[in-house]
């Protein structure tokens, strides 16, 4: 918990300084990991993270699934709208989370978002469900939602409680995953032959980004995805993809980006083949730059021997903070972790340095207000 505590704190003043407008330098030789554990369940996974480092996610019991927020050290079982089948995708910088909950009886699942320990229904398009799976800072959140009689979800864009269906690429389905700051909207829709293609929409456009689904866009427009049609049926003929302002960039076959962050590093997942006992073996990722290595690699000795493996690397915050599933080799659990860049002793002189700073800057604009309020 000390450890959660210290990177939670780590992880404020990594945001405080970005709201002052000073850079906050995370160079990372290797990583901290945390197993963040079940939540009281038989397993659970991490799904998003924000700067703060707050996480959220899912714990799974034999014929449910639930809502997780680990914050500061703290584990919270969230609400949900009455069925057993609940999950949380993403968390913004405010607190607020987004996912989705089945209501009471699960003939119905709706978007729902998290303010703090209050659940509210987000509504759906007319149909019986819908799923929020992203939220910016301003609040604006996607997902899918559908409408009455619709046989496939349509991507959706909810401003405040009102859901808005986006544009198509000439099929019935759509579905969203990611939006950033300025309100870039991606995922995949169906173009008019029944295809699958990555989709970004801005504003009242869609464009047709290729074969595909896109998972996650940053706040430069970077877009991360893969070649698969979507996420559940990720596969090892598929082949993570960077879409970069009109540059498209093969991560590699067998894998799939799951998030990037304001840095342009991307974390995703690989498929490394299959078990001796048919189990299919996945391991986390993580690329900088041009340069993509398993995060294994950075567990210590002591979690290498306890069993752990990093099967899948969901989410990254804008200080490098990874967040995802790790499997446990001995005991067989699959549990949520949270690995945290270690950085250099320059580093750590340069953040100081930087805290030193910000407490200058805030003793003036104090002053200045308090010069402001007696003249």
């Amino acid at each position: 918990m000390k450890q959660l505590e210290l990177v939670s704190r780590f992880g404020t003043l990594v945001a405080l300084a970005a709201v002052l407008g000073f850079p906050a330098p995370i160079v990372a030789q290797t990583y901290t990991f945390t197993d963040l554990g079940t939540a009281g369940a038989v397993g659970s996974s991490a799904n998003g993270i924000n700067d703060f480092g707050d996480i959220v996610g899912s714990r799974f019991s034999p014929g449910s699934v639930s809502p997780v927020l680990w914050s500061g050290g703290v584990t919270t079982h969230l609400p949900t709208l009455g069925g057993t089948f609940n999950s949380a995708y993403a968390i913004n910088d405010a607190g607020v989370a987004v996912g989705y909950s089945y209501l009471t009886g699960n003939s119905a699942s709706h978007a729902a978002k998290w303010t703090g320990t209050a659940v509210a229904d987000m509504g759906t398009l007319g149909g019986n469900f819908s799923s929020a799976r992203a939220i910016n800072s301003a609040g604006q959140v996607a997902g899918c939602a559908y409408q009455a009689g619709d046989s496939s979800c349509r991507a959706t864009l909810w401003n405040g409680t009102i859901p808005s269906a986006l544009g198509n690429l000439g099929g019935i389905g759509s579905t969203s995953y990611g939006i950033n700051a300025a309100g870039q909207v991606v995922g995949s829709a169906s173009a008019a032959d029944g295809s699958r293609r990555a989709a970004l929409w801005d504003g009242s456009s869609v464009t047709d980004l290729g074969a595909g689904h896109a998972r996650a866009i940053n706040n430069l427009g970077q877009i991360v995805g893969s070649t698969a049609g979507a996420p559940e049926v990720f596969g090892a003929a598929d082949h993570a993809m960077l879409w970069d302002h009109g540059s498209i960039i093969d991560l590699g076959v067998g894998r799939q980006a799951n998030a990037i962050n304001n840095s342009g590093q991307i974390v995703g997942v690989s498929m490394l083949g299959v078990s001796g006992a048919g189990a299919i073996l996945y391991h986390a990722l993580i690329w900088n730059g041009s340069a993509v290595t398993d995060l294994n690699t950075f567990l210590d000795a002591s979690s290498v021997s306890a069993g752990w493996v990093l099967s899948s690397a969901n989410g990254i915050n804008n200080s490098g903070w990874i967040v995802g599933s790790a499997h446990n080799q001995i005991t067989g659990v699959d549990s949520a972790f949270l690995l945290t860049p270690v950085p250099e002793q320059e580093t750590w002189a340069m953040l100081l340095a930087g805290l030193a700073l910000i407490g200058v800057a805030a003793r003036r604009q104090s002053q200045r207000r308090s010069a402001r309020i007696t003249s």
